[in-house]
């Protein structure tokens, strides 16, 4: 292991990496209890999934998507008892706007400036120096820390008052930028930089939307496996599959867009707009942006479920076209209480359901 060190008066901050350039143990010493705190971490690929005191007690854990950086659910021993089960919700740059814990209750949100520097509420919207959670993941998912007032990049040290990284790029200027300092080319709105080493574009809305559908749903199958309405771990497995999965049909996916052009016309430049199709490749989206779930993971009402299901669908962007009946598009429709996202057809120029059973079986519908 090799160290790194940030000071703040006499006090130090000591990072060990491995091989891989991972935080496999931090040391913390305090000059006033003249105290040093060792935490270890175990790693899965990039993230550390499990932090753990000298003594082997589990100080957390974190259990992550496909994405980086991207927590679904943390435990977090540092907390107070009562907020150790967290949800973090975040935005399209990846940042944490809100934690939530047991029940869908906010525990803290949170605003930041553009390059980061955070600001937190609690849940009552009242404005605190600092997180009363001990949570540390905040900008675009990154590991804050409150007293050296700088992110961890992995490769590097970021700060949000300065704007830009602590040390050079380790790849010179190999990384792009004759600034060995800049954070995304002064662009954090837009890209961000997970290792320290390479920007790249902020994630779709689209993923987001589907991120917060799976959310909602692991929380819902917790909730009946905590309940005792699912009997064992296969139950509970099939609940968040049944919940969160929704159903795949056969047939070409498509999203709308609304493009606008410039032609001359008339003598004069004029805008015109149009509405295309798009194949959509990415699996995620048949059913994403359908979120069947409220933020606590509860299932809406059978009394509203049949309205908002589906107006949901027909306002949905992405759909399913049979070329054998061009007439009909196919759209999921969210159920409730768990069950899977039906596919409905709905009539392509005038938007109204159809009836199933209406449609001969000939034209592979």
């Amino acid at each position: 292991m090799y160290p790194a060190r940030a000071t703040a008066g006499a006090n130090t901050y000591t990072l060990y990496y491995d091989a891989l350039g991972r935080v496999v143990r931090r040391e913390r010493f305090d000059v006033n209890t003249f105290t040093t705190t060792t935490n270890y971490y175990l790693f899965d690929g990039a993230h550390w999934v499990l932090e753990y005191n000298p003594d082997g007690t589990v100080q957390s854990n974190v259990l992550y998507g496909l994405g980086v950086d991207e927590i679904l659910g943390r435990f977090n021993g540092g907390a107070p008892v009562g907020s150790q089960l967290q949800w973090p919700y975040p935005d399209r740059n990846n940042n944490t706007s809100v934690v939530t814990g047991e029940g869908g209750v906010v525990l803290e949100y949170y605003r930041y400036d553009a390059f980061g520097q955070p600001t937190v509420y609690d849940g009552n919207d009242n404005l605190l120096t600092g997180t009363a959670i001990a949570n540390r993941f905040l900008f675009t998912g990154r590991e804050w820390n409150p007293e050296y007032k700088f992110y961890e990049y992995r490769a590097r040290a970021y700060s949000p008052s300065l704007g830009r990284f602590m040390s050079e790029d380790p790849k010179d200027f190999e990384g792009g930028d004759y600034n060995l300092y800049r954070y995304v080319g002064n662009d954090p709105l837009d890209r961000t930089d997970p290792m320290g080493l390479t920007d790249v574009p902020t994630t779709r809305e689209e993923d987001i939307a589907g991120r917060d559908a799976a959310v909602g749903a692991l929380l819902y199958a917790a909730q009946r496996f905590k309940a005792g309405l699912d009997k064992t771990p296969q139950d509970y497995g099939q609940g968040v599959r049944s919940t969160a999965a929704g159903l795949r049909p056969s047939g070409k996916f498509f999203k709308e867009e609304l493009t606008t052009t410039k032609v001359f016309q008339d003598g004069r430049l004029k805008t015109v707009q149009a509405k295309t199709e798009k194949i959509e490749t990415s699996k995620e989206h048949p059913v994403t942006g359908h979120v069947h779930h409220d933020v606590s993971g509860q299932p809406r009402s059978s009394s509203d479920a049949s309205t908002f299901d589906l107006d949901a669908a027909k306002s949905s962007k992405v759909y399913r076209v049979n070329e054998s009946n061009p007439n009909v598009i196919w759209r999921a429709v969210p159920q409730v209480e768990g069950t899977t996202p039906v596919d409905r057809p709905f009539d392509r120029k005038t938007m109204e359901p159809i009836d199933p059973a209406a449609l001969k079986q000939k034209t592979g519908q």
